[in-house]
């Protein structure tokens, strides 16, 4: 039997994302991942500013329980912020708006506090070994806000940011790609004969053939059918079970070649002029052109 551990939060005040994440780090018992570096976001529902961070039970298996609330905070204040947590639900395109589905595709909302289930007082669990993936979506008031955030963990200070929007809309070759679109579907089990039963510790049904044996003078039953379940109905000898899978495929739009940038109405196209450009710092882009000048030198 596989140990277990539990975690209460929010006593006596109400804890922060970070003060929950430090907790994670210090208590040795999990692998803790968090993306700190500085980004350049407009904060909207097109552009929200984002970090990520993963959490993985190395020892047991945990349950997490929160008494009040997680809360965060950021210098200035900000419109909204959410907690996702990634879960594959929601892929099709139809939920990339981000003004209905803040968490973005792929993500959604996670409180810290509200139980998993109905049934469950416990706000989240850790299998030992199976990383849980979250982020962090930040709407700005302004999108030319440069937004801190940040704390100390295990005595090591940071503070990233979320720099404000220099209007840059990128300069591409695009190509189409297509992409599996994921869903629950439902299947279900009509037994076709009048032996039909089922457990529910574990969700299993059964399905039996019976037929006459002569030779031993009496019925015999062979298993027709087994298969775990959500739902069943004694009376139609039916059971029904979810799964997710592949339900269909998308056409989305996807940058094959980066050519340059439109920086607040500016157009740096290096890929027209046999530039060279990088970004290695934020709010910088570096071009190299030695090439363009050696040709200009040697025609003289």
């Amino acid at each position: 039997m596989a140990t277990t551990r539990t975690k209460l939060i929010g006593i006596g005040g109400t804890a922060t994302i970070i003060g929950l994440i430090l907790w994670f780090v210090l208590s040795g018992n999990f692998d803790v991942q968090i993306d700190l570096s500085d980004k350049i976001c407009a904060g909207t529902a097109q552009e929200p500013c984002e970090a990520g961070f993963n959490i993985t039970s190395t020892k047991y298996i945990y349950y997490l329980y929160n008494k009040e609330s997680v809360d965060l905070s950021f210098i200035p204040e900000v419109k909204e912020v959410y907690i996702c947590k990634k879960d594959n639900r929601y892929t099709s395109s139809s939920r990339a708006n981000r003004e209905l589905y803040p968490c973005g595709i792929g993500f959604r909302e996670f409180d810290f506090k509200t139980p998993l289930t109905s049934k469950a007082s416990y706000v989240e669990k850790f299998e030992k070994g199976v990383k849980k993936e979250y982020k962090l979506v930040v709407f700005k008031f302004n999108p030319t806000d440069d937004i801190k955030w940040g704390g100390e963990i295990a005595g090591d200070k940071f503070d990233p940011y979320f720099f404000g929007d220099w209007n840059i809309t990128k300069l591409c070759i695009w190509k189409n790609q297509t992409n599996d679109i994921y869903g629950i579907k439902t299947y279900e089990f009509t037994c076709p004969t009048a032996y039909f039963n089922f457990t529910l510790t574990p969700k299993t049904a059964y399905c039996w053939n019976r037929y006459y044996n002569s030779t031993s003078s009496s019925w015999q039953y062979n298993l027709n059918y087994i298969h775990s379940f959500d739902k069943g109905y004694i009376a139609n000898k039916t059971i029904y079970w979810d799964n997710w899978e592949k339900i269909g495929t998308e056409i989305i739009k996807v940058c094959d070649k980066w050519t340059g940038v439109l920086i607040n109405g500016k157009t740096l196209d290096w890929d027209k002029y046999g530039f060279k450009c990088s970004r290695p710092e934020l709010k910088v882009f570096e071009c190299d052109r030695c090439k363009v000048d050696n040709i200009e030198e040697d025609s003289n």
